[in-house]
């Protein structure tokens, strides 16, 4: 559930200071708004058998009473995480063209932006379900209705309140008039369907605001450019930027929310280029190598909770995940665009790259669950050399377009596509389970229309070849790959 608001405004002008400098210069605000963006999990009847130990689960489904504390345990339950975000960009920026020469010219920019990004957040249980005898007393800062009680069940210090609840528990469960009366097994029984309870509800806490991320982030472009003639031209750029680091809450301490700030991601291009026209314009050519420094990239990661670790008593790390940053990335590569329009009626068209984009330092990554997950003790991993996740070393278009003046008025046309895609892992731990293997996809449209765009009907075919792609997106979690899918689409203009 997200409540979004958003407003801009840009003042933008442009002008000649003479024949040798254009400039465009101009301010810019940007406020954007969640004042509910809420993310809630919810538990049904077969809940606590799912998430019970196998020693809690054994001891559970051994008599009626076991068993229902183990549907009752999960059965309904709601926690809900409640975020409001405010973010506030404001920026002034100014571009310089200089002209030195016909020949030679510079491209010079500056941009200034404040940026302000506030989030207050809390994680509160939204139904109770059938359970609510079962909370705990507490969770962090938030007072539960439950009671205290040991890993073996026995009370421990508790008020005048809480016994009756632990009362209500032995009286609802086991018919018995008080909770003292109940034997050894049925307070471990109790303890196994609370340890279940408290697991799921995890790291509860009233609104806390996190640290603000604000600070000042420039960004600045210089480009010159050398032109051989009118049809080539060579250049170099470049850029540095930061992008605005997140304030948030990740997992929580025994106080409230956790405050888990990320600092700004800085990033240094470089590109160098150039573009040329042959054979009457009919052949356009234009190439670049570019490489680009990032330090504080920002990423999903995993963070240890140690206070959900705790709850879950398992013996293994509880993880949460947020925005981090990896101290240091790199990509670099070549591009390509070839175009040629010498063939009547006809377009062909290549674009493709190789991108090397890979962790120049990142010693701390989750391991994925085949190394040991959250269960090692040291769960994490050197990423430093490794490539990262979604970033494919190769991918290419070629397309072919033929338009051609039929029936007088009429147009028609027919393009077809190839999109290739080598073999990259999508797993954010680089598991081994979720690469996605390399693959080419083919799209077809042909259709005919007005000349003048007022009428078009178009048949199309995505996938033509029914061409398989599926992959894990991690190791448990499988993303099947779209069919062969065939339409057709009627546009008019009025």
């Amino acid at each position: 559930h997200v409540e979004y608001t958003q407003y801009s405004q840009e003042i933008k002008f442009s002008s000649s200071i003479s024949d040798i400098v254009d400039y465009h210069a101009g301010i810019y605000y940007f406020d954007n708004e969640m004042p509910d963006r809420r993310s809630q999990i919810s538990y049904g009847s077969d809940a606590g058998a799912y998430y019970a130990g196998t020693a809690q689960y054994k001891r559970l489904d051994t008599d009626a009473s076991g068993r229902l504390l183990l549907l009752n345990s999960l059965n309904r339950l709601r926690v809900n995480t409640k975020d409001d975000i405010d973010n506030t960009s404001l920026a002034g920026y100014g571009n310089f063209d200089i002209h030195f020469s016909e020949a030679i010219k510079l491209n010079a920019g500056l941009r200034l932006t404040r940026e302000d990004r506030v989030t207050n957040s809390q994680r509160l249980i939204e139904n109770q379900g059938y359970g609510e005898e079962l909370n705990p007393a507490f969770s962090n800062n938030v007072v539960l209705t439950g009671f205290n009680s040991n890993a073996a069940g026995a009370l421990t210090t508790n008020t005048a309140e809480q016994i009756a609840v632990a009362n209500l528990v032995a009286k609802k469960y086991f018919n018995a008039t008080s909770y003292n009366t109940l034997n050894d097994i049925q307070k471990q029984q109790v303890a196994d369907a609370k340890l279940i309870r408290n697991g799921r509800i995890g790291n509860l806490y009233q609104n806390t605001e996190a640290e603000a991320f604000e600070k000042v982030l420039p960004t600045a472009t210089l480009s010159p450019s050398y032109a051989f003639n009118d049809n080539s031209n060579i250049y170099f750029t470049y850029q540095h930027g930061e992008k605005a680091g997140i304030s948030q809450i990740v997992g929580a301490t025994k106080d409230g929310g956790k405050s888990a700030p990320a600092k700004e991601e800085v990033s240094d291009s470089y590109e160098l280029g150039f573009k040329s026209a042959l054979f009457d314009n009919s052949l356009i050519i234009a190439a670049d190598i570019f490489r680009t420094d990032i330090e504080d990239y920002l990423q999903p990661m995993f963070f240890e909770d140690k206070v959900q670790t705790e709850f879950n008593g398992d013996g293994k790390i509880a993880y949460t995940s947020g925005l981090g940053n990896v101290p240091e990335v790199r990509t670099q590569g070549v591009e390509l665009d070839i175009n040629y329009s010498g063939l009547e009626y006809t377009t062909l068209r290549f674009a493709g790259a190789y991108n090397d984009a890979h962790y120049v330092d990142f010693k701390f990554l989750a391991k994925p669950l085949e190394q040991g997950g959250s269960s090692t003790a040291l769960p994490y991993y050197d990423a430093s050399g490794k490539t990262l996740p979604g970033a494919p070393k190769y991918t290419f278009n070629i397309n072919a377009d033929y338009v051609r003046p039929v029936l007088g008025e009429l147009e028609f046309h027919a393009n077809i596509n190839y999109r290739y895609t080598s073999s990259y892992n999508n797993d954010p731990s680089l598991s081994r389970y979720a690469i996605a293997h390399a693959y080419g996809v083919t799209n077809l449209s042909i259709g005919l229309g007005g000349r003048d765009k007022l009428f078009d009907a178009t048949l199309l075919v995505t996938n033509l070849f029914d061409t398989r792609y599926d992959f894990y997106t991690n190791w448990n979690t499988y993303a099947p790959s779209y069919p062969r899918w065939v339409g057709i689409m009627v546009s008019t203009r009025l």
